[in-house]
């Protein structure tokens, strides 16, 4: 059997192996490198799943020509939040119970394309559209799928341009980075509220951090050779995160003594440390990986 990936031969080794055997190692190097399959033809014919499951079973060393086709996931997200945001945007824009029911069905239509390549606060974000949209009344659905639409739009930017997303993340920091001083004195003229919005604003760029840096990696950034005050990233968040647990215990304990001190003392320069190793790297608008 003759085997292409992206029209490129693959040697298939020794004879004696199946095509399942094949599509299941083209899959897992497709996964290593940031790609994903999306297309199995066999003597022309594009394979669905069960086609796929169906002809996995074929002999290499005998009759056939199988061709594989993989894309960038990057690609593909790219392209689902884009739908994403063009089907939230159709929604919100209707008028009435009918208009309402096509978004509907229009949306679980894209949740059946990309719902595989989401994270998983995506897919909660996506479910949560789903549930609006089947809510019979249309009023103030705009609003209510804002949220989704700004995650979704937040997550096509960083797709587009994750250089460009973590400079953007430094900015931000740089020019809000204060409010971890004031969580002490929030918690003590009892604006708990406010306490715990700085903190989660933290929170957020730090995740935005975490699910920038697989794509940088496949752009070409080194993290293994990137240091944060003259520590590994690993090693780095290890202390990073361990001061957000003692700082969630604090919260849970109501301590407010104990989360001024881990806001202020161990959370704050931590992260200025981090934000301002990438803005360092990056620059106020990203430039190439290293």
């Amino acid at each position: 059997m003759r085997i292409t990936l992206n029209g490129n031969g693959i040697d298939i080794g020794t004879p004696g192996g199946t095509l399942g055997e094949v599509l299941s190692a083209l899959d897992d190097m497709a996964d290593k490198s940031g790609e994903v399959l999306v297309a199995v033809r066999l003597d022309g014919k594009e394979l669905d799943a069960e086609g796929v499951s169906r002809e996995g079973s074929r002999p290499l060393d005998g009759p056939g020509d199988a061709e594989v086709v993989s894309v960038p996931v990057r690609e593909l997200r790219i392209r689902a939040f884009s739908s994403a945001l063009s089907a939230l945007d159709l929604a919100a824009s209707g008028d009435g119970a009918t208009d309402q029911s096509a978004a509907a069905k229009n949306w679980a239509d894209w949740r059946d394309a990309f719902e595989g390549l989401l994270a998983a606060d995506e897919a909660s974000l996506s479910e949560w559209a789903a549930k609006e949209l089947s809510t019979p009344s249309a009023d103030g659905l705009a609003d209510r799928l804002a949220p989704v639409r700004k995650a979704f739009a937040e997550r096509l930017s960083e797709s587009e341009d994750p250089e460009r997303a973590l400079a953007e993340a430094a900015a931000v920091w740089e020019s809000k980075k204060g409010t971890l001083g004031e969580v002490p004195v929030l918690l003590q003229t009892a604006r708990d509220r406010e306490a715990m919005a700085a903190i989660v604003f933290c929170v957020e760029l730090v995740n935005k951090v975490v699910r920038l840096l697989p794509e940088l990696g496949r752009r070409g950034f080194d993290a293994d050779g990137f240091t944060v005050d003259g520590a590994s990233l690993p090693s780095f968040f290890e202390g990073l995160n361990a001061a957000l647990r003692e700082l969630m215990s604090s919260f849970e304990a109501k301590d407010a003594v104990a989360i001024g001190d881990v806001a202020l003392y161990e959370l704050e320069p931590r992260l200025d440390a981090l934000f301002g190793a990438f803005a360092a790297r990056f620059g106020a608008r990203g430039g190439g990986t290293k």
